[in-house]
């Protein structure tokens, strides 16, 4: 793993599977190994797209737990769990 390879939920990613996610999804998941909650705002803002919350389904589909509640105002937050279906996730 280099730096920017976050080591996440209950298993860590190998190299490989990390180079599987689009780009979208790495900088997602980068920002939410931090284990902080973020505003829809802010996972669209990291995504550089506008369909960045549609990449938190795509990993959940992965077998990631994405948390989320109910923030300030209407905006949800979100946050990682753990990965939940490590089958889903490539072999090294």
């Amino acid at each position: 793993m280099t730096a920017t390879q976050p080591e996440l939920g209950l298993n860590t990613l190998t190299e490989k599977d990390y180079n599987q996610f689009s780009e979208a999804e790495q900088a997602i998941l980068r920002l939410l190994s931090e284990n902080q909650w973020h505003p829809a705002q802010e996972i669209i803002a990291a995504s550089g797209q506008r369909e960045g919350l549609r990449r938190l389904r795509s990993l959940r589909k992965k077998g990631y737990e994405i948390q989320s509640t109910a923030g300030p105002g209407r905006e949800w937050r979100y946050r990682l769990g753990r990965i939940t279906n490590p089958a889903n996730l490539t072999a090294a």
